[in-house]
This record gives C-alpha cells, sequence and structure tokens, in this order.
C-alpha cells in the first residue's frame, strides 16, 4: 500500500509541475484513445474525405536533401545501415540492439507475440518505418538493395491498404502515434525521393498521415517530440506543392514556438541530453535543407536557431568525437556529432564552436593530458524533467583523447531496476549524502522536482575555477558545492556538504575498456595505450572500488569498475594528475587557498557563491 501510495505522489507531482496545455492535451488524448474507437463513426473515412481529388507532387527538394544527407555520413554509419539493410530484406529487423524475425512488419502491433520483452520504442520505431531510411542512407538507389526495396514496398502497399485511424483502442499508442507519424511521414517522404515517386495510393497514405499529424500535434508531450511534429509537417508538406502548403506553415510555426521556447540562451536543447539535442537539431536541419529547395523565403529565426544549435553541437565536441552521455542518452540512436555538423556545412551554413557559456552551464577544463566537463546546469525545465537524471554536478574525464571517467548511459526506458539505475545519483560522478537521491523519481519518465544551480567561476595566476551550489534532498535537504581548478598539468574537484548526515560519497564511474586499482593513498586508472591517470583522495576516510552497469547503448550492459571516496568531513575532494606530479593543497575555512605544484606555491582563485 505505501509503494502505491509513493507512486501516485510521484505522479501527482509530477502532473502539478507540467503546463496547464499539456494537461489538457493530457486529457483530451486519453479520451480520444478510449472513444473515438467506440464510436459508430468511420473516423478514417474522415480524415479519406480530406484528402484532395487530385494534387501534384514533387520529391525533387527531398532527392537532393537525401543525397546532402547521405553524404554526410560516417563510413562507419554507412555501414551501420547497409548491414541493417540487408537483414531487413533477409527478414530480421533490428531496434535498440534487440533483433527479432519479422517476416511481415505490417502484420505487427503492439502486443504482438514476436514482440515479447521489447521495450514500447521499439515498436515505435517499427510503426516509424525507420527501416525506409536503412536503404535510403546506405545506397544511392534501390536497384543496389532490390531484396530490400522489395520488402519496403511491400510493407508499405500493405499498411496504406489496411491500417485505419481510430479502428482499435489505444490507437494514438500504436500504429498511430503522433511521435511515430511524425518520423513516419519524414521516411515516406525520403523514400519517394529515393525510388522516384510513390504510387498514387502510397502518395494518398502519405497526405493521410499528415492530416493526422495536423490534428494531434503532441502539446501534450512537448520537448523533442514538438520538433519532430514540426519538422514533419514541413518535409511532409513540401512534397505537395500547393496542397501541402498548409501543412508546412502549420510545422513553421510549431517550430517557431519551440526556437522560442526549448532552447537555452546558448543553443542547448532544454532537455539536456546530448543526444536529443544531435536529433532535434537534425530535424531542423532537414526542414531548412528542404525549404531552401524549394525557393521559399526561409525565416531569419529559424536560420539563427539551427545556426545556434550547431555551434553548441561543436562545443559540445568531446576528444574522442563521441557524444557525453549525460542525462538520457546513448550512443547510436542520433548521428554522430560530425555527420550533424558536416550535413549543417553541405546547407552554406557558417558553423563555430560556441565562444560565450550561457544556461547550459557545461564547462570544459583543459591540462597538457586531461579534458574535464562538468555539467553545472539546472536538472532542466520544470514541466518537461522526463529525460533528466540525478546527476548534479556531475564530471567526465578523458585523457589524451581517451574516455577514462563516464556517465552511465541507458538502459532503455521501460520502468523498472536498470531505468532507477540509469537516473539514480550513485550512477553518476557526483556525492551522494547517505541514501538520498536530491530529487524523486520513478516509473519511466517521472520527476517530483527539480534542481537549480548557482554557478560562477574565476581565473588566477593561470588557474581557471568554477564553482556551482545548489539544494537538494526533500524530507532531509542538503546544501552541495563543487568546484573545479584547472592548471597547467593538474585538476582538482573540492566539494564543500552542507547537511545532517553521517556520511558522503563520492564517485568515479570508469570506462570498462580502463583498468582501476588502488596503490596506498592513489587510484590508478591504467589506460590500453600503457597510460596512466592518478586520482589523489583529499579528506576521504575510506576508498573502495566496485562495480556497476555500464549502458553505452539501448539494450546493453556491461560491468565497469566504480571508484567510491567514503568521507564523514564536510569538504573533501581530489587531484588528477600524472604519475610524476608532486603536489599538496592548503586550506582556509573549508575551502583550498592555495596549491603547491614542484616546489611552487599558487594561489587559488577565491569564488564567493
Amino acid at each position: 500500500m505505501s509503494n502505491r501510495i509513493e507512486r501516485y505522489n510521484l505522479l501527482a507531482r509530477t502532473a502539478a509541475r507540467k503546463s496547464p496545455r499539456q494537461l489538457l492535451g493530457f486529457v483530451f488524448r486519453k479520451a480520444r484513445n478510449r472513444i473515438i474507437p467506440r464510436f459508430p463513426v468511420d473516423v478514417d473515412k474522415y480524415y479519406r474525405r480530406g484528402i484532395p481529388d487530385s494534387f501534384t507532387t514533387d520529391f525533387a527538394p527531398h532527392s537532393l536533401d537525401n543525397q546532402r544527407f547521405r553524404s554526410s555520413l560516417s563510413d562507419e554509419e554507412q555501414r551501420q545501415y547497409r548491414k541493417l539493410s540487408s537483414e531487413f530484406a533477409d527478414g530480421t529487423v533490428t531496434f535498440l540492439n534487440r533483433s527479432r524475425p519479422i517476416p511481415s512488419p505490417s502484420e505487427i502491433t503492439p502486443d504482438s507475440e514476436r514482440l515479447s520483452g521489447l521495450p514500447r520504442l521499439w515498436f515505435l520505431k517499427l510503426a516509424a518505418f525507420e527501416p525506409f531510411l536503412w536503404g535510403i542512407l546506405g545506397y544511392e538507389t534501390p536497384a543496389e538493395c532490390r531484396g530490400f526495396a522489395a520488402r519496403v514496398d511491400s510493407w508499405l502497399e500493405s499498411c496504406a491498404e489496411k491500417e485505419r485511424i481510430g479502428s482499435r483502442i489505444g490507437y494514438l499508442r500504436g500504429f498511430w502515434a503522433p511521435y511515430s507519424v511524425s518520423l513516419r511521414i519524414i521516411a515516406l517522404s525520403r523514400y519517394g525521393a529515393w525510388k522516384g515517386g510513390l504510387s498514387e495510393s502510397e502518395e494518398r497514405f502519405l497526405y493521410k498521415n499528415l492530416l493526422f499529424l495536423e490534428n494531434n500535434v503532441e502539446w501534450d508531450v512537448g520537448g523533442n517530440h514538438l520538433i519532430e511534429n514540426g519538422a514533419a509537417l514541413v518535409v511532409g508538406g513540401s512534397a505537395f506543392p500547393g496542397a501541402g502548403d498548409r501543412f508546412v506553415r502549420e510545422g513553421l510555426d510549431v517550430l517557431k514556438s519551440t526556437a522560442a521556447t526549448q532552447f537555452l540562451d546558448d543553443g542547448y536543447h532544454f532537455e539536456r541530453s546530448p543526444m536529443y539535442h544531435l536529433e532535434v537539431t537534425e530535424r531542423m536541419l532537414t526542414a531548412f535543407s528542404i525549404l531552401s529547395e524549394r525557393e521559399t523565403d526561409i525565416p531569419e529565426w529559424l536560420s539563427q536557431m539551427i545556426v545556434t544549435t550547431c555551434n553548441f553541437a561543436e562545443y559540445l565536441r568531446p576528444p574522442d568525437n563521441r557524444i557525453p552521455l549525460l542525462n538520457d542518452a546513448v550512443f547510436r540512436q542520433a548521428h554522430e556529432i560530425k555527420t550533424i555538423l558536416t550535413y549543417a556545412a553541405s546547407l552554406g551554413l557558417d558553423i563555430s564552436s560556441q565562444d560565450l557559456l550561457g544556461e547550459s552551464a557545461l564547462y570544459w577544463f583543459e591540462t597538457d593530458r586531461q579534458t574535464l566537463l562538468l555539467d553545472a546546469g539546472d536538472s532542466g525545465p520544470d514541466h518537461q524533467m522526463g529525460h533528466t537524471h540525478n546527476d548534479p554536478a556531475t564530471v567526465l574525464i578523458w585523457r589524451e583523447g581517451t574516455r577514462v571517467i563516464t556517465d552511465t548511459g541507458v538502459f532503455d526506458y521501460q520502468p523498472g531496476e536498470k531505468r532507477a539505475i540509469s537516473r539514480g545519483v550513485a550512477s553518476h560522478n557526483t556525492v551522494q549524502i547517505d541514501e538520498t537521491e536530491p530529487v524523486t523519481y520513478g516509473g519511466r519518465f517521472r520527476m517530483g522536482g527539480s534542481i537549480t544551480t548557482r554557478t560562477t567561476g574565476s581565473k588566477k595566476n593561470g588557474i581557471s575555477a568554477v564553482a556551482t551550489r545548489y539544494e537538494a534532498g526533500e524530507s532531509e535537504s542538503y546544501q552541495h558545492c563543487r568546484t573545479v581548478y584547472s592548471g597547467n598539468n593538474w585538476l582538482f574537484l573540492w566539494d564543500n556538504v552542507e547537511a545532517e548526515t553521517s556520511s558522503c560519497v563520492s564517485r568515479l564511474h570508469v570506462h570498462p575498456d580502463i583498468t582501476a586499482q588502488k596503490q596506498e593513498s592513489t587510484i590508478i586508472f591504467s589506460l590500453p595505450n600503457s597510460s596512466e591517470l592518478h586520482v589523489r583522495p583529499v579528506r576521504i576516510d575510506e576508498v573502495g572500488i566496485e562495480t556497476g552497469p555500464y549502458f553505452p547503448k539501448f539494450g546493453v550492459e556491461i560491468e565497469r569498475d566504480v571508484v567510491e571516496f567514503q568521507t564523514t568531513n564536510r569538504a573533501f575532494g581530489y587531484f588528477i594528475v600524472d604519475e610524476n606530479i608532486d603536489i599538496e593543497f592548503e586550506c582556509e575555512d573549508l575551502f583550498p587557498s592555495a596549491v603547491h605544484v614542484g616546489g611552487q606555491m599558487k594561489a587559488l582563485p577565491q569564488i564567493e557563491i
């Protein structure tokens, strides 16, 4: 009973943070999902009547965009698309790194036995026609993959004939989930360009999808879904000159709304996931690309927003060119950073690294051989916390371009142990107070609160410093301030905790390719290239090396080392240095005041926060 009460309490608190538009949309969607299939009305016929008796199609802009995007892919991405399309031709479908034999994709429903044990997102990807893209982006023409093209044609023909809107209860969570419809419209538009046009029934099916999405824009869900909706209306509407102009206008209106509300002042997407940042940037680039080929005036706000988001993607690029796994993020769900930036460059957009960091509060620190990323930003928007993790002031570390200290990633979005682990504070490189979670969370996307940080920086004697402070916890609240100092050949992290508690644990989650071992008072991280990184704890009572999961890709779990620094002190930290660096520090009033490196004393920047 108590667990049920806690779940309802979390649900109520999550709902209370939603905007009125989200809540109203949620109620209407629930009602439509259950009531419309019970009406003695053919809803699908209503949508079919909305399709013009005659119209023209033009996939030339989409064809040019296909070529542009395909040429932007990395060799690895293109090889993966060819592999997936070959498997699809043989009857196997792979999403989220989990494969299923699917002889007839059009016969699959969300409750099909073949999908037993798979997360809901697996079916949504199938319903989104994601496999269409494997051939389109892997090969220049259908003639290069005839088996794949034949299966896709058969699948599309079957869906166009039998998939009826509102024909079964829960239809908005099945084939007609607006998220899937958005991605399906983009896939169908690309497919029409790839094979040189669609049949009349396929064109009418694409138009019906546009009519449906126009009536089911996901204002209730918000976030990245709205950008998918807007881009799909622009991309799909552009295939119907004249008849589709209304969809283009509607799509631009949706995108304009998201441009004004979903991006921080430095261009980072407000859900604070590098993966979703790249995905929404790609969607806006595709809309921009197709509009540019239609010889229509592209809104200035769209151009400016795309440049800003691409500039931030360049700023976000780590030494190993793979996204930081912050919040809900995994590899190979979004295209690579380099691919997105190459795509932008092919459109004539002038992209450079972000000069001024703003609300994202993602700070890079560089030494001779180490790179550290501090996430000093807020949790995320109060009304949109579904992809947020309990990771305030977490850090990631690279040495000579090799990832050493990582975030945990995501196994999938299904409620359960793995979802809880990936979002919990113990899976991040920050400080945990006793067993306290900074914010209560649960289910797939529920979050009972948010964290607001205060961050400031300073520089003195060639030493850079950034401090971030936040208050967290609920029944037993606490404050945590983390300061990162950076010199020429060393990094120093210092934590101050204000809490009525017995213990603190600071963790470092090690990449599985790296081994960690304790040697006296130092943790030694051994890299594959025989290089070593040393971490020397300060004012720590006990050091342990445990193991924990790493979810680098959806559906993939790898065991790796987790270093735990345990202490009852309220001020503590660690140095990150090379083996031969001799370093000590001085402290005043629980804050470091100076370091001694190689016998030389340097005063540290003093930060008030």
